[in-house]
């Protein structure tokens, strides 16, 4: 929340999965390659038709044609991704997390693992207790989510060193799964361990070797609560919210809008046009956790103020004047600058303790809410992530595979969110 955590939710605004695909720039998504009508079916959140193109599309014997024919080993790692997230969506983890493992060793912008985990075949696990090295390389999305795998590791009596995205470091160095927390590309790596693994693959192992068995969505281990903010934080964001004597409701209505597989613009937006239209929740006050670091909405008569250009820029930034006096926007000098996520982890901590609610577009935040443990409704555009799972148009709290307390409000149709704001409005008012 403060200039720099806030910088940090936009950079894991990239969120899970989105790991950097090139759209129609990328030979693999020619209409003339293999991988056409399977990307076809993916782009359009045919999930179920995507995962059997793409499954038979990389049976061995079709890959070495492929690679005979020119694929490269990078195009067949987009093959692997998306594959993965087609499984995914349709519920399958296990080949999911599988696919997602071949897919993180085949891309050349990785780091290149030591002691694969993955591949060992470590029988032995709660006898030799291993040191294990998870490397967090994605969105900070993918971190938030994925640690929950941490705590069945450590009660295996596994020792985890963690290397994360720098922002993280010091919030996550409080977590009681992992011994250590680095930062990557800054601190020394640890000299010994006994495996490394990439946190996104993470998943892979813990199915692999019958520790929770993950193979279907229903196996999601939905823990809250792991993610563990400063008491002091809390405490001061718990006095802040008892002394305006309202509801808080804390939003965040921006996300990425980067392409994926065919070029398409995801449009995860929700915008404070839309967002303000909380205010109307009854006794209700609503946090802009983006406003310390310039993201404010605007009203009509400061809208009609900026130039064209601006005003392209700002449409969706309009609320009324009404809708303004309802939304509460940060002072960035009052956060620590020093701790990137570790203030947003608190409030949203001080927010559970109030009775309120995380209200978010898809993005990094409803992930740290989620491990937080506090209240969150989680909005989705009709195409949203294949994380979420299928489409379900119009999705009216939908419990989330990743978290207990996370639910899920889908558009019914591409672009609309009104629907979905009213009800949003509802489901907290009737909570």
């Amino acid at each position: 929340m403060n200039y720099i955590s806030n910088r940090a939710i936009l950079w894991g605004m990239l969120g899970f999965f989105c790991i950097g695909h090139a759209g129609q720039d990328n030979p693999f998504y020619d209409e003339n390659g293999p991988f056409y009508e399977a990307n076809v079916r993916h782009d359009r959140s045919d999930y179920r038709g995507a995962m059997d193109a793409y499954r038979a599309l990389l049976d061995k014997e079709e890959r070495c044609e492929m690679i005979d024919k020119g694929v490269t080993l990078e195009q067949l790692a987009d093959a692997h991704l998306n594959y993965g997230q087609a499984c995914w969506a349709c519920g399958d983890f296990e080949t999911g997390f599988a696919e997602l493992n071949k897919y993180m060793g085949k891309t050349g912008n990785r780091p290149q693992l030591k002691n694969a985990l993955v591949e060992q075949d470590v029988k032995n696990i709660e006898r030799d207790k291993p040191t294990i090295l998870v490397r967090a390389t994605d969105g900070f999305g993918d971190t938030f989510t994925v640690l929950k795998f941490l705590k069945q590791l450590k009660a295996k009596g596994v020792r985890v060193v963690v290397i994360v995205q720098g922002p993280l470091q010091k919030l996550l160095s409080r977590s009681r799964e992992c011994a250590d927390v680095v930062i990557t590309g800054r601190d020394p790596e640890p000299e010994e361990f006994d495996f490394d693994v990439h946190l996104i693959a993470l998943g892979h192992f813990v199915s692999k070797h019958g520790l929770s068995g993950v193979k279907t969505a229903d196996d999601i281990p939905r823990d809250v609560g792991y993610i563990h903010p400063q008491k002091q934080k809390v405490q001061f964001w718990a006095k802040l919210i008892a002394s305006n004597g309202k509801r808080p409701l804390g939003i965040c209505p921006d996300s990425s809008t980067n392409p994926v597989p065919g070029g398409r613009v995801l449009n995860r937006n929700v915008g404070y046009n839309n967002m303000a239209k909380l205010s109307a929740v009854k006794y209700a006050c609503l946090y802009n956790l983006l406003s310390g670091m310039g993201r404010k909405p605007i009203t009509q008569c400061e809208y009609d103020q900026l130039p064209p250009e601006e005003q392209k820029k700002q449409v969706n930034d309009v609320v009324t004047d009404e809708q303004m006096k309802a939304i509460y926007n940060f002072d960035p000098d009052t956060f620590d600058k020093d701790e990137p996520f570790g203030d947003t982890a608190a409030f949203m901590q001080a927010i559970k303790m109030h009775n309120g609610y995380i209200v978010s577009s898809d993005t990094s935040v409803p992930n740290l809410a989620g491990g937080v443990g506090a209240d969150t409704c989680l909005l989705l555009d009709y195409h949203a992530d294949a994380r979420w799972g299928e489409v379900v148009p119009g999705a009216c709290a939908k419990p989330n595979r990743f978290f207990e307390c996370v639910k899920e409000f889908r558009q019914e149709k591409e672009g609309e969110w009104g629907p979905v704001m009213d009800n949003v409005i509802k489901y907290i008012d009737d909570h």
